[in-house]
């Protein structure tokens, strides 16, 4: 499936002034993680969270992830 339109279009949200978060809904088995980690691959400064894998993070959490991640 091309989903080069849809990821031109995150690309452009990531570009953006960091104002807002970006949510992917969509049904399950529909490619939102695999186009969200193909765009982000590479960035720094940026945070991944899975919710359906790991659905509660603490701040210290969240502070390893965005460091390490």
């Amino acid at each position: 499936m091309d989903r080069s339109a849809e990821t031109r279009f995150i690309r452009h949200l990531l570009h953006s002034s960091p104002s807002s978060l970006l949510i992917a809904v969509g049904p399950s088995g529909s490619g939102k993680s695999n186009i969200i980690k193909q765009v982000l691959r590479g960035r720094k400064m940026t945070l991944y969270v899975d919710f359906k894998r790991d659905p509660i993070m603490n701040g210290e959490e969240v502070r390893f992830f965005f460091i390490i991640g």
